[in-house]
């Protein structure tokens, strides 16, 4: 090993010094995650991505919106001196057959994910993936 050369560490393309300690990547992690929810408040906006399985969620999705979202929406149309904005992004209503067919759902659902970043619910139940039921 190089004299001066930390074991830890290794440098991206840019130069900047980058830790393979796992405790410095939870702290890094921690400021990015602040930086978007201080970026989120200053645009007085918040949107929230949900994920699920469609099939096997649409109770739990539907409870979500039509009970959960209006709560949130109130509270954060209350908060002063100015109000916040309050969206779920889900796509349920968001993909059409077309983009399934063509295979563009998970550039759809990544697109949609990092729009919401770092706002992201996850509804997880016994499914998961996505099976072709056409060759069965």
């Amino acid at each position: 090993m190089e004299e001066g050369k930390d074991a830890d560490s290794k440098k991206t393309e840019d130069g900047k010094k980058v830790s393979s300690n796992a405790a410095d990547d939870v702290i890094e992690d921690a400021e990015i995650v602040q930086r978007l929810i201080e970026r989120s408040l200053q645009s007085r906006s918040v949107r929230v991505f949900v994920s699920s399985t469609f099939r096997d969620c649409q109770g739990e999705r539907d409870i979500l919106q039509r009970r959960v979202v209006p709560i949130v929406q109130q509270w954060c149309s209350a908060l002063r001196p100015e109000p916040i904005g309050f969206n779920v992004l889900d796509l349920r209503w968001g993909v059409t057959d077309e983009q399934v067919k063509s295979g563009d759902v998970v550039g759809i659902c990544l697109d949609g994910i990092d729009q919401c970043r770092p706002f992201f619910i996850g509804i997880l139940t016994d499914r998961y993936g996505w099976h072709n039921t056409s060759k069965l």
